[in-house]
């Protein structure tokens, strides 16, 4: 490599751990649910504001995927993404200056910040294969990525408890300050100069016949049919697990607990930073403990410390809590993604997409759920009837699964 090649590579990659750590500084992220019922919002209406977020990504991930889309340049995705979802947090910030909040605008603005995550998620990712395949450093992507991905954790632990004190004082804080590092990222972003990332590539021999996107529709079609049980499983586990971090845990903390707003970025901060930790020993963790009980323990043991929290009010478990349910979440996604590039790497973006889109769902349709039972219910029986459902299903889905397929390894 020559060396002008390699001062670009190392001006790239320090773009690239700039826009992680500057794109994921969410102050106002911990405390949104608490921004929204301090609005006057009910819980149904917060719950469906919240929702909206997830449903926006759903219905705008695979367009966006589309060929014609993805010939886009990279770069211009990320700075396109960053600059909406400053829109968004905007809209927000715009809603909470009257009371009760605007729930338009408010969902409005949660679809403008879908719409921006679907644009970034991954997008940066494809850019440092891209940048380490250009200059021959492949090898190298497994660690580049674990360290950059580590400044964004970073970032989003002390965002949050930075947003959790300045949400004592306004509630519109925590927002306003988002809007700057948003247009900042994209600033980041521009540092980032690859021809495309993991994206569209035309063929050399043109557009395939009809008879070929026949084929590989009806091959597909085949797969995902037989890869139903994976998809539920992982749907409906990272659906539980999210409905707890994004809804159940930031509910009880504020309606049912009473707890500070100074705490809730470290609470929420430590659920982030261990799921984080566990993820990346997965695979030596999982060859220890096995695969299937460390996929079909994680949320049970996940709703069992969410009930725990919701009813024994002691505060060593607001820190003890977090941390046992990051660790247990932690591993539904690269053991099912591994899993499912097991069985067939040929077809795993497919089944994994459709495993997302279906989470999506999932997320939102409890989320909603699980508001409208509170209103009726206490927040632990809401909790325990969500949780035996999705654990019954789940298990399900997941022994279905071990008797179709044979065993795989984590690789």
């Amino acid at each position: 490599m020559s060396e002008m090649n390699q001062l670009l590579r190392i001006r790239q990659l320090r773009a690239l751990a700039a826009y992680r750590f500057v794109s994921r500084l969410y102050f106002y992220l911990p405390v949104l649910v608490v921004i929204l019922l301090k609005q006057g919002l009910s819980l149904p209406q917060a719950s469906i504001v919240v929702a909206v977020h997830g449903v926006a990504i759903m219905l705008l991930k695979g367009p966006l995927d589309t060929p014609p889309l993805k010939r886009i340049s990279p770069t211009i995705r990320l700075v396109t993404g960053e600059i909406v979802k400053a829109a968004g947090v905007a809209g927000l910030a715009f809603a909470t200056l009257e009371t009760p909040g605007n729930l338009a605008v408010l969902i409005v603005s949660q679809a403008l910040n879908g719409l921006g995550f679907a644009l970034t998620a991954g997008t940066d990712s494809g850019m440092l294969h891209e940048i380490l395949r250009v200059n021959g450093a492949q090898e190298q992507y497994r660690d580049v990525e674990t360290r950059t991905q580590s400044y964004g954790f970073i970032a989003f632990l002390v965002s949050g408890v930075i947003g959790g004190f300045l949400a004592t004082e306004s509630i519109s804080t925590p927002l306003l300050l988002t809007i700057p590092t948003s247009i900042l990222a994209a600033a980041c972003a521009f540092g980032l100069r690859v021809t495309h990332a993991g994206g569209y590539s035309p063929s050399a021999d043109g557009a395939p016949s009809g008879e070929t996107r026949t084929s590989r529709r009806d091959a597909r079609r085949i797969y995902l049919r037989a890869s139903w049980a994976l998809i539920v499983f992982y749907a409906l586990s990272r659906g539980i697990i999210l409905t707890l971090f994004v809804w159940f845990v930031p509910v009880a903390l504020f309606v049912t607990l009473h707890v500070p707003l100074t705490f809730f970025g470290l609470i929420l901060g430590l659920y982030t930073g261990t799921g984080f930790v566990a993820a990346r020993y997965s695979k030596q963790i999982a060859q220890k403990v096995g695969e299937t009980r460390l996929l079909v323990a994680g949320v049970p043991i996940c709703l069992t410390a969410g009930i725990l929290l919701v009813m024994l009010d002691l505060p060593g478990l607001y820190v003890v809590i977090p941390v046992i349910i990051g660790f247990a979440a932690a591993f539904v996604r690269p053991l099912s993604y591994a899993a499912i590039a097991a069985r067939d790497p040929i077809h795993r973006s497919e089944v994994i997409s459709a495993a997302e889109t279906l989470l999506g769902v999932v997320n939102a349709v409890l989320v909603l759920l699980s508001a409208l039972l509170m209103e009726t219910w206490k927040l632990a029986p809401s909790l325990m009837l969500l949780g035996l459902v999705g654990v019954a299903v789940a298990a399900v889905g997941f022994g279905s699964r071990n008797r179709k397929a044979s065993t795989v390894a984590i690789g």
